[in-house]
């Protein structure tokens, strides 16, 4: 769903800025989950 938000507003809409926005934070939504969970399986690799 938002990655069909950001694509409807980039393209469709032509507001270049509200979907590089949108784009952004979906980058840093997966990002937040994804660097503690590759924290924790190096982390435990390692002991």
């Amino acid at each position: 769903m938002p990655a069909t938000f950001m694509y409807s507003y980039t393209f469709t809409r032509n507001q270049m800025g509200i979907g590089a926005s949108s784009a952004v934070i979906m980058l840093m939504t997966s990002a937040a989950i994804m660097v503690p969970y590759l924290y924790a399986e190096l982390k435990e690799k390692k002991a």
